[in-house]
């Protein structure tokens, strides 16, 4: 299955959507599992925090700003919904 298949499925599954939060719960590598962008080492700040989700977008996966307003882009499969406990 493609990206975008994989992850419309993890949306299904989890019901989420712009508005709701997520967890980023770890660093993913650059293209990993046909992702269309690059991990830059700014986003490991974003590991093991809190996000609101801007947007969805169905090659870059799921945006969301940091504490400073900047836009950052994570693929679906580095996050978990917020009321699931990481651990």
């Amino acid at each position: 299955m493609s990206y975008l298949q994989n992850q419309q499925a993890w949306l299904d599954k989890t019901r989420l959507k712009p508005g709701d939060y997520i967890i980023v719960k770890r660093v993913a590598d650059s293209y990993e599992n046909g992702w269309a962008t690059v991990w830059t080492y700014a986003m490991n700040a974003l590991t093991n925090k809190k996000f609101k989700i801007k947007g969805i977008d169905d090659e870059y996966g799921i945006s969301l700003l940091d504490g400073w307003g900047h836009l950052y882009y994570v693929p679906y499969f580095v996050c978990a919904p917020k009321k699931l406990k990481i651990g």
